[in-house]
Protein backbone atom coordinates (compact mmCIF):
# COMPACT_ATOMS: atom_id res chain seq x y z
CA UNK A 1 0.00 0.00 0.00
CA UNK A 2 3.19 2.09 0.45
CA UNK A 3 4.06 2.06 -3.07
CA UNK A 4 0.56 2.50 -4.16
CA UNK A 5 0.33 5.60 -2.19
CA UNK A 6 3.31 6.86 -3.86
CA UNK A 7 2.58 6.25 -7.80
CA UNK A 8 -0.76 7.91 -6.85
CA UNK A 9 0.00 10.95 -4.74
CA UNK A 10 2.70 11.33 -7.38
CA UNK A 11 -0.15 10.91 -10.49
CA UNK A 12 -2.06 13.19 -9.11
CA UNK A 13 0.46 15.99 -9.45
CA UNK A 14 1.32 16.87 -13.00
CA UNK A 15 2.77 20.20 -15.11
CA UNK A 16 1.89 21.14 -18.60
CA UNK A 17 -1.59 22.32 -18.41
CA UNK A 18 -4.29 21.13 -20.84
CA UNK A 19 -7.48 21.92 -20.27
CA UNK A 20 -10.66 20.69 -20.89
CA UNK A 21 -13.84 23.07 -21.80
CA UNK A 22 -16.82 21.25 -20.82
CA UNK A 23 -18.94 24.78 -20.87
CA UNK A 24 -20.17 23.89 -16.75
CA UNK A 25 -19.32 26.19 -14.13
CA UNK A 26 -21.06 26.04 -10.38
CA UNK A 27 -20.60 29.22 -9.25
CA UNK A 28 -19.60 32.95 -11.36
CA UNK A 29 -16.68 34.40 -10.56
CA UNK A 30 -17.37 36.66 -8.70
CA UNK A 31 -18.93 34.49 -5.85
CA UNK A 32 -16.08 32.44 -6.29
CA UNK A 33 -13.48 34.61 -5.42
CA UNK A 34 -15.18 36.06 -1.88
CA UNK A 35 -15.45 31.87 -0.46
CA UNK A 36 -13.53 30.45 2.02
CA UNK A 37 -10.72 27.82 0.95
CA UNK A 38 -12.53 25.11 1.83
CA UNK A 39 -15.44 26.08 -0.15
CA UNK A 40 -13.70 26.99 -3.02
CA UNK A 41 -12.74 23.30 -2.78
CA UNK A 42 -16.28 21.90 -2.56
CA UNK A 43 -17.76 24.14 -5.02
CA UNK A 44 -14.78 23.94 -7.90
CA UNK A 45 -16.33 23.14 -11.25
CA UNK A 46 -14.03 20.20 -12.92
CA UNK A 47 -12.96 22.09 -15.29
CA UNK A 48 -11.06 24.36 -12.37
CA UNK A 49 -10.00 20.21 -10.59
CA UNK A 50 -8.84 19.63 -14.15
CA UNK A 51 -6.13 22.70 -14.16
CA UNK A 52 -5.63 22.21 -10.74
CA UNK A 53 -4.73 18.50 -10.92
CA UNK A 54 -2.20 19.34 -13.92
CA UNK A 55 -0.72 22.16 -12.44
CA UNK A 56 0.86 19.96 -9.64
CA UNK A 57 4.54 19.18 -9.63
CA UNK A 58 5.40 15.67 -10.69
CA UNK A 59 7.91 13.47 -8.13
CA UNK A 60 9.45 10.86 -8.30
CA UNK A 61 8.92 7.60 -6.06
CA UNK A 62 11.81 7.99 -3.46
CA UNK A 63 10.74 11.58 -3.01
CA UNK A 64 7.21 11.02 -2.02
CA UNK A 65 8.04 7.13 -0.17
CA UNK A 66 8.71 8.71 3.29
CA UNK A 67 5.60 10.47 3.21
CA UNK A 68 3.46 7.34 2.12
CA UNK A 69 5.15 5.68 5.07
CA UNK A 70 4.38 7.92 7.78
CA UNK A 71 0.72 8.01 6.35
CA UNK A 72 0.34 4.11 5.99
CA UNK A 73 3.01 2.68 8.47
CA UNK A 74 3.59 -1.13 8.60
CA UNK A 75 2.98 -1.56 11.73
CA UNK A 76 -0.55 -1.01 10.89
CA UNK A 77 -1.24 -5.09 10.87
CA UNK A 78 -2.95 -5.30 7.46
CA UNK A 79 -4.81 -2.73 7.08
CA UNK A 80 -3.61 -1.53 3.85
CA UNK A 81 -1.82 -4.18 2.10
CA UNK A 82 -2.95 -7.61 0.40
CA UNK A 83 -0.42 -10.02 -0.57
CA UNK A 84 -0.92 -9.06 -4.24
CA UNK A 85 0.92 -5.96 -3.92
CA UNK A 86 3.80 -7.53 -2.51
CA UNK A 87 6.77 -7.78 -4.68
CA UNK A 88 5.94 -4.33 -6.81
CA UNK A 89 8.77 -2.53 -5.94
CA UNK A 90 10.09 -2.61 -9.50
CA UNK A 91 6.68 -1.78 -10.97
CA UNK A 92 6.61 1.34 -8.54
CA UNK A 93 9.80 2.74 -9.68
CA UNK A 94 10.01 2.11 -12.90
CA UNK A 95 7.08 5.14 -12.96
CA UNK A 96 9.46 8.54 -13.75
CA UNK A 97 7.87 11.96 -14.19
CA UNK A 98 6.98 12.08 -17.19
CA UNK A 99 5.27 9.04 -17.28
CA UNK A 100 2.74 10.78 -14.51
CA UNK A 101 2.78 13.41 -17.01
CA UNK A 102 1.75 11.54 -19.67
CA UNK A 103 -0.96 9.63 -17.24
CA UNK A 104 -2.20 12.62 -16.29
CA UNK A 105 -2.74 14.22 -19.85
CA UNK A 106 -4.31 10.84 -20.79
CA UNK A 107 -7.03 10.71 -18.16
CA UNK A 108 -7.76 14.52 -19.74
CA UNK A 109 -7.69 13.89 -23.28
CA UNK A 110 -10.28 11.01 -22.04
CA UNK A 111 -12.62 13.54 -20.24
CA UNK A 112 -12.39 15.85 -23.93
CA UNK A 113 -13.47 12.49 -26.19
CA UNK A 114 -15.78 11.95 -23.62
CA UNK A 115 -17.58 15.30 -23.96
CA UNK A 116 -17.02 15.36 -28.05
CA UNK A 117 -18.69 12.24 -28.08
CA UNK A 118 -21.76 13.88 -27.02
CA UNK A 119 -21.86 12.23 -23.32
CA UNK A 120 -22.05 14.38 -20.16
CA UNK A 121 -19.19 14.67 -17.91
CA UNK A 122 -21.73 16.76 -15.73
CA UNK A 123 -24.39 15.51 -13.88
CA UNK A 124 -27.43 17.97 -15.49
CA UNK A 125 -31.23 18.73 -15.87
CA UNK A 126 -30.10 17.71 -19.24
CA UNK A 127 -28.18 14.76 -18.48
CA UNK A 128 -31.67 13.57 -16.35
CA UNK A 129 -33.71 13.95 -19.31
CA UNK A 130 -31.38 12.28 -21.87
CA UNK A 131 -31.52 9.26 -18.89
CA UNK A 132 -34.78 8.76 -18.05
CA UNK A 133 -36.41 12.12 -17.15
CA UNK A 134 -36.90 11.82 -13.71
CA UNK A 135 -34.51 10.33 -10.27
CA UNK A 136 -34.50 7.24 -9.74
CA UNK A 137 -33.02 5.06 -7.32
CA UNK A 138 -32.35 1.08 -8.24
CA UNK A 139 -30.09 -1.67 -7.53
CA UNK A 140 -27.65 -2.62 -10.33
CA UNK A 141 -26.29 -6.22 -10.86
CA UNK A 142 -24.10 -7.66 -13.51
CA UNK A 143 -23.57 -11.60 -14.77
CA UNK A 144 -25.30 -13.64 -16.87
CA UNK A 145 -23.79 -17.36 -16.56
CA UNK A 146 -22.87 -19.79 -14.76
CA UNK A 147 -22.13 -19.64 -11.05
CA UNK A 148 -22.10 -16.37 -10.99
CA UNK A 149 -26.05 -16.72 -12.36
CA UNK A 150 -26.72 -19.02 -9.58
CA UNK A 151 -25.21 -16.66 -6.74
CA UNK A 152 -27.51 -14.06 -8.69
CA UNK A 153 -30.90 -16.65 -7.88
CA UNK A 154 -29.99 -16.69 -4.07
CA UNK A 155 -28.61 -12.66 -3.96
CA UNK A 156 -32.63 -11.87 -5.98
CA UNK A 157 -34.32 -14.43 -3.62
CA UNK A 158 -33.17 -12.64 -0.66
CA UNK A 159 -33.78 -9.44 -1.74
CA UNK A 160 -37.71 -9.79 -2.92
CA UNK A 161 -38.60 -12.72 -0.67
CA UNK A 162 -36.77 -12.45 2.13
CA UNK A 163 -36.19 -8.58 2.75
CA UNK A 164 -39.27 -7.69 0.32
CA UNK A 165 -36.90 -5.03 -1.45
CA UNK A 166 -39.19 -3.19 -4.02
CA UNK A 167 -36.14 -1.29 -5.82
CA UNK A 168 -36.17 -1.74 -9.55
CA UNK A 169 -33.22 -4.15 -10.79
CA UNK A 170 -31.29 -3.70 -13.95
CA UNK A 171 -29.26 -7.06 -14.50
CA UNK A 172 -26.55 -6.36 -16.99
CA UNK A 173 -25.05 -9.31 -19.06
CA UNK A 174 -22.71 -9.51 -22.32
CA UNK A 175 -24.69 -10.11 -25.77
CA UNK A 176 -23.37 -13.97 -25.99
CA UNK A 177 -24.95 -14.83 -22.27
CA UNK A 178 -28.74 -14.83 -21.04
CA UNK A 179 -29.59 -16.26 -24.43
CA UNK A 180 -31.84 -18.78 -23.04
CA UNK A 181 -35.04 -17.77 -23.02
CA UNK A 182 -36.64 -19.80 -20.21
CA UNK A 183 -33.74 -18.46 -18.42
CA UNK A 184 -34.67 -15.02 -18.97
CA UNK A 185 -38.02 -15.53 -18.38
CA UNK A 186 -37.43 -17.31 -15.24
CA UNK A 187 -35.69 -13.97 -13.87
CA UNK A 188 -38.03 -11.71 -15.27
CA UNK A 189 -41.40 -13.52 -13.34
CA UNK A 190 -39.66 -14.45 -10.37
CA UNK A 191 -37.38 -11.42 -9.55
CA UNK A 192 -38.95 -8.36 -11.40
CA UNK A 193 -35.59 -7.59 -12.87
CA UNK A 194 -34.86 -5.48 -16.11
CA UNK A 195 -32.35 -7.33 -18.31
CA UNK A 196 -29.83 -5.37 -20.22
CA UNK A 197 -27.30 -5.80 -22.70
CA UNK A 198 -23.83 -4.04 -21.49
CA UNK A 199 -20.73 -4.16 -24.09
CA UNK A 200 -17.35 -3.79 -21.53
CA UNK A 201 -13.87 -4.31 -22.48
CA UNK A 202 -11.46 -6.66 -21.33
CA UNK A 203 -9.64 -5.01 -18.38
CA UNK A 204 -6.42 -6.04 -16.69
CA UNK A 205 -6.71 -5.24 -13.28
CA UNK A 206 -5.31 -6.59 -10.36
CA UNK A 207 -4.57 -10.57 -10.81
CA UNK A 208 -6.85 -11.53 -12.76
CA UNK A 209 -8.45 -10.44 -16.68
CA UNK A 210 -12.02 -10.07 -16.77
CA UNK A 211 -14.23 -8.30 -19.18
CA UNK A 212 -15.29 -5.22 -17.49
CA UNK A 213 -19.17 -5.19 -17.36
CA UNK A 214 -19.54 -2.69 -14.19
CA UNK A 215 -18.67 0.58 -15.07
CA UNK A 216 -20.73 0.38 -18.48
CA UNK A 217 -23.73 -0.52 -16.30
CA UNK A 218 -22.96 2.68 -13.96
CA UNK A 219 -22.78 5.11 -17.09
CA UNK A 220 -25.57 4.05 -18.91
CA UNK A 221 -28.18 3.07 -16.52
CA UNK A 222 -30.89 5.30 -16.07
CA UNK A 223 -30.73 4.98 -12.36
CA UNK A 224 -29.50 8.19 -11.05
CA UNK A 225 -28.85 6.84 -7.59
CA UNK A 226 -27.72 3.17 -7.50
CA UNK A 227 -26.91 0.43 -5.14
CA UNK A 228 -24.24 -2.30 -6.82
CA UNK A 229 -23.27 -5.63 -5.44
CA UNK A 230 -21.18 -8.29 -6.65
CA UNK A 231 -23.24 -12.22 -6.92
CA UNK A 232 -21.53 -13.63 -4.02
CA UNK A 233 -23.15 -10.77 -1.79
CA UNK A 234 -25.46 -11.66 0.24
CA UNK A 235 -28.13 -9.07 1.47
CA UNK A 236 -29.03 -8.91 5.24
CA UNK A 237 -31.01 -5.71 5.20
CA UNK A 238 -33.00 -3.90 2.20
CA UNK A 239 -30.45 -1.97 0.58
CA UNK A 240 -32.71 0.59 0.55
CA UNK A 241 -31.96 1.88 4.18
CA UNK A 242 -28.68 2.78 2.58
CA UNK A 243 -29.81 5.72 0.79
CA UNK A 244 -30.76 7.47 4.67
CA UNK A 245 -27.38 6.61 5.91
CA UNK A 246 -24.97 10.25 6.74
CA UNK A 247 -22.24 8.76 5.44
CA UNK A 248 -24.11 8.70 2.15
CA UNK A 249 -25.65 11.78 2.72
CA UNK A 250 -22.50 13.32 2.71
CA UNK A 251 -21.08 12.62 -0.69
CA UNK A 252 -23.29 10.25 -2.73
CA UNK A 253 -21.04 7.57 -2.58
CA UNK A 254 -19.84 4.74 0.35
CA UNK A 255 -18.15 1.90 -0.41
CA UNK A 256 -17.81 -1.57 1.55
CA UNK A 257 -14.21 -3.35 1.48
CA UNK A 258 -14.05 -7.30 0.83
CA UNK A 259 -11.37 -9.23 1.76
CA UNK A 260 -9.15 -8.20 -0.90
CA UNK A 261 -9.08 -4.50 0.17
CA UNK A 262 -11.16 -3.86 -3.12
CA UNK A 263 -14.53 -3.15 -2.97
CA UNK A 264 -17.71 -5.23 -3.32
CA UNK A 265 -20.49 -3.24 -2.90
CA UNK A 266 -20.88 0.66 -3.47
CA UNK A 267 -23.67 3.07 -3.38
CA UNK A 268 -23.94 5.82 -5.46
CA UNK A 269 -25.28 9.47 -6.32
CA UNK A 270 -24.54 11.02 -9.81
CA UNK A 271 -25.81 14.16 -8.65
CA UNK A 272 -22.80 13.86 -5.51
CA UNK A 273 -20.65 16.53 -5.50
CA UNK A 274 -22.37 19.56 -7.34
CA UNK A 275 -22.52 16.49 -9.98
CA UNK A 276 -19.38 15.72 -11.12
CA UNK A 277 -19.57 12.06 -9.33
CA UNK A 278 -20.53 11.38 -13.31
CA UNK A 279 -17.10 12.51 -13.90
CA UNK A 280 -15.61 10.01 -11.25
CA UNK A 281 -17.23 6.99 -13.53
CA UNK A 282 -15.98 8.49 -16.63
CA UNK A 283 -12.18 8.95 -15.71
CA UNK A 284 -12.79 5.30 -13.72
CA UNK A 285 -13.60 3.72 -16.79
CA UNK A 286 -10.55 5.98 -18.53
CA UNK A 287 -8.37 3.59 -15.83
CA UNK A 288 -10.31 0.26 -16.56
CA UNK A 289 -10.10 0.44 -20.07
CA UNK A 290 -6.10 1.16 -19.92
CA UNK A 291 -4.63 -1.59 -17.92
CA UNK A 292 -0.79 -0.83 -19.10
CA UNK A 293 -1.32 2.34 -16.75
CA UNK A 294 -3.19 1.43 -13.96
CA UNK A 295 -3.59 -2.67 -13.87
CA UNK A 296 -1.38 -2.91 -11.15
CA UNK A 297 -2.54 -0.56 -8.83
CA UNK A 298 -5.09 -2.40 -6.98
CA UNK A 299 -6.64 -5.92 -6.44
CA UNK A 300 -10.27 -5.42 -8.08
CA UNK A 301 -11.39 -2.45 -10.36
CA UNK A 302 -13.71 -1.48 -8.19
CA UNK A 303 -10.57 0.45 -6.35
CA UNK A 304 -10.24 2.83 -9.39
CA UNK A 305 -13.57 4.94 -8.53
CA UNK A 306 -11.75 5.69 -5.37
CA UNK A 307 -8.46 6.39 -7.40
CA UNK A 308 -10.45 8.71 -9.75
CA UNK A 309 -12.14 10.21 -6.44
CA UNK A 310 -8.79 11.44 -5.65
CA UNK A 311 -7.60 12.68 -9.33
CA UNK A 312 -10.29 14.88 -9.18
CA UNK A 313 -10.31 16.21 -5.61
CA UNK A 314 -13.58 15.04 -4.43
CA UNK A 315 -14.73 13.33 -1.15
CA UNK A 316 -15.88 9.63 -0.63
CA UNK A 317 -17.16 7.76 1.76
CA UNK A 318 -16.45 4.19 3.35
CA UNK A 319 -18.27 2.52 5.31
CA UNK A 320 -18.02 3.05 9.07
CA UNK A 321 -17.14 -0.42 10.33
CA UNK A 322 -14.35 -2.74 9.50
CA UNK A 323 -15.85 -5.80 8.43
CA UNK A 324 -16.87 -9.05 10.27
CA UNK A 325 -16.18 -12.72 9.10
CA UNK A 326 -18.44 -15.33 9.18
CA UNK A 327 -17.87 -19.52 9.49
CA UNK A 328 -17.28 -22.05 12.39
CA UNK A 329 -15.07 -23.97 14.04
CA UNK A 330 -13.37 -26.21 11.23
CA UNK A 331 -10.07 -26.76 9.66
CA UNK A 332 -9.88 -26.39 5.44
CA UNK A 333 -11.62 -29.23 4.54
CA UNK A 334 -14.51 -28.77 6.82
CA UNK A 335 -13.58 -31.13 10.25
CA UNK A 336 -14.19 -30.02 13.24
CA UNK A 337 -11.52 -27.84 15.23
CA UNK A 338 -10.55 -25.57 17.86
CA UNK A 339 -9.70 -22.59 15.70
CA UNK A 340 -12.10 -20.32 13.72
CA UNK A 341 -11.94 -20.59 10.43
CA UNK A 342 -14.33 -18.17 7.79
CA UNK A 343 -14.52 -18.98 4.20
CA UNK A 344 -17.28 -19.75 1.59
CA UNK A 345 -16.35 -22.73 0.57
CA UNK A 346 -16.68 -24.65 3.75
CA UNK A 347 -19.02 -26.93 5.18
CA UNK A 348 -22.70 -25.96 5.22
CA UNK A 349 -23.22 -26.65 8.74
CA UNK A 350 -20.34 -24.46 9.68
CA UNK A 351 -20.30 -21.69 7.30
CA UNK A 352 -22.96 -19.37 9.03
CA UNK A 353 -22.66 -20.56 12.76
CA UNK A 354 -20.33 -18.18 14.13
CA UNK A 355 -19.29 -14.40 13.57
CA UNK A 356 -15.94 -12.70 14.56
CA UNK A 357 -15.23 -8.98 14.62
CA UNK A 358 -12.86 -6.65 16.45
CA UNK A 359 -13.91 -5.38 19.42
CA UNK A 360 -12.43 -1.85 18.05
CA UNK A 361 -14.30 -1.58 14.65
CA UNK A 362 -14.48 2.19 13.61
CA UNK A 363 -12.73 1.80 10.27
CA UNK A 364 -10.67 5.19 10.85
CA UNK A 365 -9.36 4.11 14.49
CA UNK A 366 -5.64 4.89 14.36
CA UNK A 367 -4.83 2.86 17.41
CA UNK A 368 -6.21 -0.50 15.55
CA UNK A 369 -2.93 -2.21 14.60
CA UNK A 370 -2.87 -5.10 16.14
CA UNK A 371 -6.06 -7.11 14.67
CA UNK A 372 -4.98 -7.96 11.66
CA UNK A 373 -6.89 -10.28 8.68
CA UNK A 374 -5.19 -13.62 8.61
CA UNK A 375 -5.25 -16.04 5.31
CA UNK A 376 -4.61 -19.78 6.04
CA UNK A 377 -4.81 -21.75 2.87
CA UNK A 378 -9.11 -21.24 2.38
CA UNK A 379 -9.26 -19.80 5.92
CA UNK A 380 -9.88 -16.68 6.58
CA UNK A 381 -10.35 -15.00 10.49
CA UNK A 382 -9.14 -12.21 12.29
CA UNK A 383 -7.09 -12.45 15.16
CA UNK A 384 -5.15 -10.29 17.93
CA UNK A 385 -1.69 -9.56 18.63
CA UNK A 386 -0.88 -10.14 21.95
CA UNK A 387 -2.39 -10.16 24.72
CA UNK A 388 -6.76 -8.74 25.59
CA UNK A 389 -6.74 -5.11 25.42
CA UNK A 390 -9.54 -4.70 28.20
CA UNK A 391 -8.20 -3.29 31.31
CA UNK A 392 -9.52 -6.41 33.25
CA UNK A 393 -7.61 -9.15 31.04
CA UNK A 394 -4.08 -10.37 32.61
CA UNK A 395 -0.96 -8.54 30.88
CA UNK A 396 -3.75 -6.05 29.30
CA UNK A 397 -2.54 -3.49 26.89
CA UNK A 398 -5.05 -1.15 27.75
CA UNK A 399 -5.78 -0.08 24.48
CA UNK A 400 -9.35 -1.64 23.88
CA UNK A 401 -8.22 -4.06 21.40
CA UNK A 402 -9.71 -7.43 20.92
CA UNK A 403 -11.67 -10.06 18.63
CA UNK A 404 -15.15 -11.15 19.78
CA UNK A 405 -16.69 -14.12 18.67
CA UNK A 406 -20.42 -14.85 18.78
CA UNK A 407 -23.17 -16.82 16.97
CA UNK A 408 -24.71 -15.65 14.08
CA UNK A 409 -28.01 -17.02 15.53
CA UNK A 410 -27.62 -14.86 18.73
CA UNK A 411 -26.33 -11.64 16.66
CA UNK A 412 -29.59 -11.59 14.18
CA UNK A 413 -31.78 -12.73 16.86
CA UNK A 414 -32.21 -16.26 15.84
CA UNK A 415 -35.02 -18.31 14.41
CA UNK A 416 -37.54 -15.47 14.95
CA UNK A 417 -35.92 -13.40 12.37
CA UNK A 418 -36.86 -14.95 8.90
CA UNK A 419 -33.40 -13.82 7.16
CA UNK A 420 -31.69 -15.90 9.83
CA UNK A 421 -33.59 -18.42 8.80
CA UNK A 422 -32.79 -18.10 5.35
CA UNK A 423 -29.43 -17.37 5.80
CA UNK A 424 -29.34 -20.87 7.16
CA UNK A 425 -30.97 -22.90 4.96
CA UNK A 426 -29.18 -21.15 1.84
CA UNK A 427 -25.90 -22.53 3.34
CA UNK A 428 -25.86 -25.86 1.77
CA UNK A 429 -26.88 -24.23 -2.17
CA UNK A 430 -24.27 -21.55 -1.77
CA UNK A 431 -21.07 -24.65 -0.71
CA UNK A 432 -22.18 -26.36 -3.61
CA UNK A 433 -22.27 -23.63 -5.99
CA UNK A 434 -18.73 -22.68 -5.39
CA UNK A 435 -17.55 -26.55 -4.77
CA UNK A 436 -18.90 -26.66 -8.67
CA UNK A 437 -16.73 -23.14 -9.35
CA UNK A 438 -13.42 -24.99 -7.79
Amino acid sequence: MVFLLVLLTSLLHATQPELVDHGYKVLSTAIYRNMGWKEKQEMMSLDARLRELLDRPALEQWEFEPLCRRGCPFYTYSRNTYFYHDGKDSEWQAIGREDIRRYRNSMVSHLKDVEASGDHLVWTQDYLKDHGGSVKRGIILTGGEGSTLKRMQIQLDMLRNVLKCTLPIELYHFPDEMQDPETRKFFVDNFDVELKTAVGQMAKVGATSNPDIKNAAFITSDFTEFVYMDSDNIPLVDPAVHFDSVEYKEGGSVFWPDLYKDHRQVIFDKRGNDGLNLAVLHLANHMITNPDMYGFLGYGDKDLFRYSFYALGLPYQQAPKIFATTGGYQTQNGDDSIDFCGHSRLQPDKLFSHLRRPRIDNISEPSLVRTPYDFTGDCFALTLKGPDGLTSAENSMRDGQGVLTETVESVMGGLENPTYVALRDLAQTFVDINKDEH
